[in-house]
């Protein structure tokens, strides 16, 4: 039976590489004998010229789908800035026209920072996105806290402080994620582990730091915890402990695991 040189054609890199059936292997060797095209395109393949071609076409074609993917990515960045624009552009239309402060105004502006540092910023930046993502909410974070304080009668000096402790505490658990998913030197068991950890820690802590910063007064709720007892004092006390034992437990399941594996491939 006479075999098209498209078949053949198909069936020639495989024949190069020797993983082709031995039937395949019979029916191209019986094609080269008589078709000097398909003979020449072997050689073709077998030539180190012609793989560094296909390599560099190869290279050529992922770089022209990455600056098409990076230029669709700005586009859809700049479009979703241009639609959190609007709100702001019409809270300070109404606040000038009314005549009223603008302190709505930078209410709605520190607002819609933080939601661009989540949507915007991951889409125009190519590198270090997350960092700089997280970077510019804590930013926000703290310039909407301090707006609102303002705003409430107070002054940039009275909130400026508060803002700033409130938020880094906030901010301790992305940076902590990060750093500890980016930077630390373990398998993903044990880095998943130890996230889960200071994620259940952050949990229960989080409320105790928040009123220390406010009231001046500090305590840790996990001590006025009773599992036994679920009343208005000790359901918030005993839902931060299950959620720190939940996560300690978790966690520590994660990294032994983790461990575990690791030893185990050495």
């Amino acid at each position: 039976m006479k075999i098209s040189c498209d078949i053949i054609t198909d069936l020639l890199p495989l024949y190069y590489d020797d993983v082709c059936s031995e039937n395949s292997r019979k029916c191209v060797e019986e094609h080269l004998t008589g078709c000097a095209s398909c003979k020449s395109m072997l050689e073709r393949i077998g030539n180190e010229e012609y793989d560094d071609l296909l390599i560099n076409e190869r290279k050529d074609v992922v770089i022209r789908h990455m600056r098409t993917v990076k230029r669709k990515t700005l586009v859809v960045g700049i479009g979703v800035a241009s639609l959190l624009g609007i709100p702001v552009l019409i809270t300070l239309i109404v606040n000038l026209v009314t005549g009223n402060a603008l302190d709505w105004f930078f209410i709605v502006l520190t607002a819609i920072m933080m939601l661009a540092s989540v949507t915007v910023v991951p889409l125009v930046l190519e590198k270090n996105r997350g960092v700089w993502a997280i970077l510019c909410f804590t930013i926000s974070l703290t310039l909407l806290l301090i707006a609102c304080g303002i705003y409430i009668g107070g002054t940039w000096q009275n909130y400026g402080r508060t803002a700033l402790i409130i938020t880094t505490a906030c901010m301790t658990l992305p940076w902590g994620l990060l750093l500890l998913i980016k930077y630390l030197n373990a398998n993903a068991l044990v880095r998943a582990g130890l996230c889960v950890i200071f994620g259940g820690v952050f949990f229960s802590m989080i409320e105790n730091v928040i009123y220390w910063v406010v009231d001046g007064l500090f305590r840790i709720q996990l001590m006025s915890a009773n599992l036994s007892v679920w009343n208005e004092s000790t359901t918030d006390p005993n839902v931060y402990l299950l959620g720190f034992l939940a996560g300690c437990l978790a966690g520590g399941i994660l990294v032994i695991t983790g461990i575990l594996k690791r030893n185990k491939k050495k």
